[in-house]
C-alpha cells in the first residue's frame, strides 16, 4: 500500500491525537513546499481549525487514521471487516479495495 504524498494527498483524511482533547479528524486542503524544500500539508479539521503538518507529522496522522479505520498496516495492508487478521474476512488492499481520497465528514 502506498501512502499518497504531495499533491496526491489533497483530500486525504488524517487523524491526530491531541491527548486529553481527544482525536480529531481532518482533511488535507492544501500542499506546498516551505522555503527549504520541505513538504507542508494544510489540514482542516471537522471543527474548522487548521494547521500545517510537515512530512513526518502527515505520515503519522495518515497512518493513525488508517489504523483507526481498521487497516492492519503491519500485515500487508489488509482491511479487516471483523474477526482476526488471519480469517477469511480480510480484504486485500491491492486486490479489492482502495480507500477514496475524499471522504465525507
Amino acid at each position: 500500500m502506498e501512502q499518497p504524498n504531495g499533491l496526491e494527498a489533497m483530500g486525504c483524511v488524517v487523524c491526530r491525537d491531541f491527548g486529553q482533547d481527544g482525536f480529531f479528524v481532518g482533511t488535507v486542503v492544501g500542499f506546498e513546499f516551505d522555503g527549504q524544500g520541505n513538504s507542508l500539508y494544510c489540514i482542516e479539521y471537522t471543527d474548522g481549525d487548521k494547521e500545517d503538518l510537515d512530512q513526518e507529522e502527515f505520515n503519522y496522522a495518515y497512518a493513525l487514521h488508517m489504523k483507526r479505520e481498521g487497516w492492519d498496516l503491519l500485515d500487508g495492508a489488509s482491511h479487516s471487516e471483523g474477526g482476526d487478521s488471519n480469517s477469511d474476512d480480510t480484504i486485500s488492499y491491492r486486490d479489492t479495495y482502495r480507500p477514496p481520497k475524499v471522504w465525507p465528514i
